[in-house]
């Protein structure tokens, strides 16, 4: 894959400018802050969208100032010969598009040539990797060289491979971190537990300290209840005979006043004495006539007296009873009787009280040495079943803390076999098997901060071999800023195209160096 062509307008100090790129070996000259920086950054944009340090939502800050829109176009040739066309718009109003010969980018169509976009500017742009943070160049090299778990296995024993055969390392060893993550949380979760279940345990076993409390017998057995509930239905109807004594009072002398008017109302029917003369032509009746109606009115009478003397008889009786219901001694045995009652329920309430709080009180010390009992056992269960669940998730750890070293060294030893003068370092292993991040880069057996300038750039042009070789499926181009700064970089070995910017006194332009300058090595 090679540069062809360039064309900007509006990116950064760029207000239209067209590139064209030399197979091989390319020169950038320009003075200081004239656009070779800029250059490379407009490449990384019209690809991916974003700035040189593979940050999203760059589109603002590299927008020419006073502009409101944007466009990169870049040109490239595939090895088999295939034209390719990138065309990135920021127009002035809607959101940025991108072009792929013309027509509107299906999803990865970018990745697909040029990998991801930090993949992209560690091969592009030698010393991106090495600046990196541990985790983000570590996360690099997992996508480009992943170790197959298969090949990590039958460096550890039988049992160690039955589990770990039985997880799912999708992630490789971030996988591992996962679960290591996961398994060391649950470890400190059934820790805590197992702490605070010892204190459970102090704590019921001092409650069971004494003895279980004696069950409490009533005095109050069931005849004493029986003969509580006969007087308190005697007390009953007692009250309702004090309660029906006004009513029957009031009845009575009712009744009374009724046979008064009885009485007065009979006696009015007693028939006089019958007259001798007719009441109509007053003639002497016949002594035969006057004797028949004398019979008929004795008769009469004789019955009107008999009814007489029978409600006198019954008026007497209401009075005398009238006497009696309005005397206080009528009620006296029924109200001494009720007092005695109630003074009876009394005590036996108060007792009931007693005997009830003595109840509950028992009742209440019983639950709690049971509640003591049962969570005395149940704690006991619970710390052998944690103690056994602490055991498992220690001895996973320890399985994944083995996988994981021998998965570091198998990652080392595939990645660094392709180098020769450079080492990557992606982990470091403790005296107690930790695995911790210490990424780091040397260069014939130099740390990377202690190289020299030159040292630098082959020391990343090497590892963007490597990455080149792992990641995408052409040779990409290379571009080294500052070339100037490199000594004897014509000796220096490039996979492909390469664009070197110098500061050299002139306009931005784009040439092809003499073979003293830059060329390829053998």
């Amino acid at each position: 894959m090679k540069l062809v062509a360039m064309q900007v307008e509006n990116f950064r100090c760029f207000a239209q400018e067209s590139f064209r790129f030399h197979d091989g070996e390319n020169l950038l000259l320009a003075h200081n802050a004239q656009g070779k920086s800029s250059t490379f950054e407009a490449i990384v944009w019209c690809l991916f969208g974003t700035d040189a340090s593979g940050k999203k939502n760059a589109d603002t800050r590299l927008l020419r100032h006073g502009t409101s829109s944007m466009r990169v176009e870049t040109s490239w040739q595939t090895s088999s010969g295939q034209s390719l066309t990138f065309l990135r718009v920021k127009p002035e109003q809607g959101a940025v598009q991108l072009l792929v010969c013309g027509h509107k980018a299906k999803p990865g169509v970018v990745e697909g040539w040029f990998g991801d976009v930090s993949t992209f500017l560690s091969i592009f742009a030698p010393g991106y990797f090495s600046s990196l943070e541990p985790r983000d160049a570590k996360a690099i090299l997992a996508r480009v060289r992943p170790v197959d778990v298969a090949t990590v296995l039958p460096y550890l024993d039988e049992a160690d491979q039955d589990y770990l055969s039985t997880l799912n390392f999708g992630m490789g060893v971030d996988s591992a971190d996962v679960l290591l993550r996961d398994l060391r949380h649950e470890q400190k979760e059934l820790e805590a537990t197992l702490l605070r279940l010892e204190g459970s345990l102090n704590a019921w076993k001092a409650e069971l300290s004494a003895s279980e409390p004696e069950p409490y017998v009533p005095s109050l057995d069931a005849a004493k209840l029986a003969m509580v509930e006969a007087t308190k239905k005697d007390m009953l109807r007692l009250e309702m005979l004090l309660e029906k004594v006004p009513q029957d009072l009031l009845e009575c002398k009712t009744r009374l006043k009724e046979a008064r008017a009885r009485y007065v109302e009979t006696k009015q029917g007693i028939v006089p004495d019958i007259e001798a003369h007719c009441p109509t032509c007053h003639q002497a009746l016949p002594k035969e006539q006057q004797e028949i109606a004398n019979n008929k009115r004795l008769a009469k009478n004789g019955k009107i007296q008999v009814l007489l003397r029978e409600i006198q008889q019954e008026g007497e009786r209401l009075k005398i009873q009238l006497e009696q219901m309005s005397s206080p001694d009528y009620t006296r045995a029924w109200q001494e009787k009720l007092a005695a009652h109630r003074a009876s329920i009394a005590s036996y309430a108060a007792l009931a009280e007693q005997e009830k709080a003595a109840m509950v009180e028992y009742q209440a010390k019983k639950m709690r040495w049971d509640h003591a009992k049962q969570s005395y056992e149940a704690s006991r269960t619970e710390q052998a079943r944690c103690t056994a669940q602490l055991e498992h998730v220690t001895s996973r750890i320890a399985v994944l803390k083995r996988f994981q070293w021998r998965y570091v060294q198998v990652q080392h030893r595939q990645l660094n076999e392709p180098l020769v003068h450079a080492k990557l370092t992606l982990f470091h292993v403790s005296e107690d098997g930790e695995i911790k991040e210490a990424f780091g880069v040397t260069w014939k057996d130099k740390p990377y901060r202690t190289l020299s300038t030159s040292e630098r750039v082959r020391c990343d042009l090497e590892i963007s071999r490597l990455l080149m070789a792992l990641a995408v499926p052409e040779v990409l181009p290379v571009f080294i800023d500052n070339a100037e700064s490199v000594e004897r970089l014509y000796e220096e070995t490039f996979a492909g195209q390469v664009v070197a910017a110098r500061v050299a006194d002139c306009d931005l332009t784009v040439a092809q160096p003499s073979s003293s300058v830059l060329s390829k090595g053998a």
